[in-house]
Order: structure tokens, then sequence, then C-alpha cells
């Protein structure tokens, strides 16, 4: 194996290099788009305790994850533009202020009468979500030889991301039921207690947020000084104003790749569907099973931590084998498979423990899956601009997720399991779809 330190020659004489760097550049992003995602699911495993504190409706209490869907759908086209007018540097510093700025305002917006500071300041911590998802792909392309993109790709977009989502689902439970549960049932009492802890959690958060300022100015160059491809000094060599006037031109060319267009309706359904059952998870398993907060708390981490796993045997195997489409059906064939055995058990077992095998399931192929799609979209659509792909896939993707929720939560609160089988009516979809890319 040729060593990093020394440039090497690509194909055609051309230099390149990795640099050791490039990991400390995909922790400091992970680290931010961990922190991100914390924030986003911070309220939805304590949805109901929540909604007490506030007197507030189910609805209000949605919209806390549903602004992150929102903000994208309303600010994918100028992340997509930020990254390519600025860089993935200047977009990182930009994203990790405002989510400061944000996160200060959801402490301000603890108290139970300020639950409309709470919102504006979640829906502003839901801008860098937007510019960070567009990112991981391009960060990849910069730093990492081919051999670890695909590894690099779901590290820092999904696997980031779902370890965000575990932090808080672990500790919004342990923090906030503790201070409201009696005999396990949510109560709206104690309310002077749980706005403590509430200023003390989201003060904790918004804390950390403010820490990775420095560690990204210090910690993120521009760009390293050789390249890791030959792909990617072509782009590079491209002149910025030039290519900045090809994006629309772009966009149209993708929308014209009727293997891209396929794929993005099928990892729409997907993605959409990931999000709606971490969303709504609580709510369907309450209607069957009546759980307990503990309960809860295990089915959300294991959802997480099987897909982390998932995630990164999956990206390593794709390094290693380059057998893009194959695994993505495989994986999307698994993901729905075990949708529909979730579903299942959730309807008709008893015993809790096979809640937990299908959710584990259900999480390793849904996870996985999104740790590949970006890279695979940035495969079908090469030599256009990683940015561009990932912005489409994830703006789609978005628009599929507000639709979902708030017709699986219709569906489940008046019909059982109807919103479970349509997301597994739709992931079959998507799965045939995938087979004919």
């Amino acid at each position: 194996m040729q060593s990093e330190k020394e440039p090497l020659l690509d194909g055609d004489a051309t230099v390149v290099k990795a640099y050791p760097r490039r990991w400390l550049v995909l922790s400091v992003f992970s680290l931010i788009f961990a922190v991100n995602n914390a924030q986003w699911i911070t309220f939805g495993p304590v949805a109901d305790e929540i909604k007490c504190y506030y007197g507030t409706t189910d609805f209000w209490i949605n919209s806390l994850s549903i602004v992150y869907m929102a903000g994208y759908i309303v600010l994918v086209a100028f992340a997509v533009w930020a990254l390519d007018r600025f860089g993935l540097r200047d977009v990182m510093i930009g994203s990790v202020m405002v989510l400061a700025v944000g996160s200060w305002l959801r402490v301000i917006g603890s108290a139970p009468s300020m639950f409309w500071i709470l919102l504006v300041g979640q829906s502003i911590t839901s801008i860098p979500c937007t510019m960070l998802w567009s990112a991981p792909s391009m960060l990849s392309s910069l730093w990492f030889p081919p051999s670890q993109r695909a590894t690099a790709t779901t590290i820092a977009g999904a696997m980031s991301a779902q370890i965000g989502i575990v932090i808080s689902l672990a500790l919004s439970p342990a923090i906030i039921n503790i201070a409201t549960q009696k005999g396990g049932v949510p109560t709206c009492s104690g309310q002077g207690i749980i706005q403590n802890r509430l200023f003390y959690y989201l003060s904790g958060q918004a804390i950390f947020a403010t820490a990775l300022i420095p560690l990204t100015l210090w910690g993120v160059p521009e760009a390293p000084p050789l390249p890791p491809s030959k792909s990617r000094q072509q782009q590079q060599q491209q002149s910025p104003r030039v290519a900045r006037k090809q994006l629309i031109a772009h966009i149209v060319d993708i929308l014209k790749n009727k293997a891209f267009v396929v794929f993005l309706i099928a990892s729409s359904v997907m993605v959409a569907s990931t999000g709606t059952i971490i969303t709504l998870y609580e709510q369907v398993l309450d209607q069957h099973f009546s759980p307990t907060n503990q309960q809860i708390l295990y089915v959300g981490i294991i959802v997480q931590l099987s897909g982390i796993v998932a995630m990164f045997v999956v990206g390593r195997w794709v390094d290693f084998s380059k057998s893009f489409h194959g695994t993505i059906v495989c994986v999307y064939l698994f993901t729905t498979l075990s949708m529909a055995a979730l579903t299942v058990v959730i309807g008709y077992q008893k015993n809790f423990f096979w809640v937990y095998v299908a959710i584990a399931l259900s999480g390793a192929g849904s996870n996985s899956f999104l740790g590949l799609c970006y890279e695979y979209g940035v495969e079908l659509t090469y030599p256009i601009p990683e940015e561009v792909s990932a912005g489409l896939l994830n703006g789609v993707s978005q628009v599929f997720a507000i639709v979902l929720i708030e017709v699986v939560s219709m569906l489940s609160t008046k019909y059982s399991l109807s919103g479970m089988w349509l997301l597994t009516a739709l992931g079959a979809m998507g799965a045939i779809l995938t087979v004919f890319i």
C-alpha cells in the first residue's frame, strides 16, 4: 500500500495525495452534525411530557421536528449554491455559528410561557442541518481517496446523524421523564422541576454547540494542498464563475437522467419512512403495548445503534466491492421486509422482546440505506458536483417526510396499524423501483 505521506500518481501522472488531516476534518464535521441532529429529536421521545409542560397540542409538538424538514425544502437551493460559492469550510463555520445562536434561543424558550421562543430557536437550528445534509459527499470528494469515499460519506452524513439522535433518545427520557412520571404515567405536575431540568439540558446543548466554533475555525482548512484524486483535481480546475452559472443547468441535466429520477423517488420514500418512524414510534407503540419509559428508551437506542453498526459495515463493503447497485437493491429489499415484520409484531405480538428484534432489523436496514444513497446519487450523476445530487435527494425526501408524518399520525390514531402498513407498501414500491435503475 502506498504511503499517505507522499504524493501519488493517479492514472495519467496527475499528482494526488490523501492527507491525515482529513480525519480531523471528518471528525469536526461529524461532531457538528451529531449535535444538530440531537437538537432535532430532543423533544420527540418526551412528546407527551413536553405537551403537558407547555400546555400545547400534538400539532405544535410535532412542529418542533417538522421545522427541520420544512426548513430543508425552503433552503436546499441556497445550501447547494452556498457550498458551490463559498466552499465547505465557510459553510461549516457559518453553520456552527447559526447553530449556537439557535441553541441559546432554545434555552430562553425553556420557560413554560416561552414556547414560541423555543419554536423560533428550533427553526434557526434547522438551518445548519439543511446546509450540512448537502455536504457529506462534497467532504469525502474533497478530502478522501476513492477507496474511502463511501465510508467517509456514511460517517459524515447518516452515521453522525444517528449518533446525535441516539444521544437525545437516551438523554431526553432520562432527564425529562424522571421529573414528570408517576407510576409510569405521564403527569402535568412538577412544572418547577421540569423547567429547571429542561433549562440545564438545553443549556448543555448550547454550550457544546458554542464550543464547536473555535474547533471548526482551527481544525478545518479550506482544502487540502493537493487533491485526493484525479476527478477532484478536474473539478477544482473549473472556473468558479462558470460553475455557478452551470448550477441550474446541472439540475436540469440531473432531472433528465432517468436512472437518477427513479432513484430519487425510491430513496425519498425510504428516507421519509425512516424519519416518520423516528418521529412517531412512541405514539404507535403506545396504542398497542402501553410501554414503560424504559422500554421506549431501549427501542430508540436499539434502532439507532443497529443502524450505526450496519451503516459502517455496508459502507466498508461498498468501498471494497464497488457494488453500489446490487447493495442498494439488497438493503432496500431487506428494509421493506423488516418494516413488514415490525408492523406484524406491533399488531399481533404481546411479547415486547420481539419489538426489540424487529426494530433492530428495521433500523439496520433503513439507516444503512441512508448511508448509501448520497454516494450512489453521486455515482449516477458524475461529473455533476456532489452537492447538487445530495441537495435534490434531501429536498424531495423532506417533502415526502412532512406528508408521511401527518398522514401516518392521523391513520395510526384512527385506524391502528394502517399507517405502518402504508409505510410498508411504499417501501415495497420503492424496492421494485430500485431493481430497474
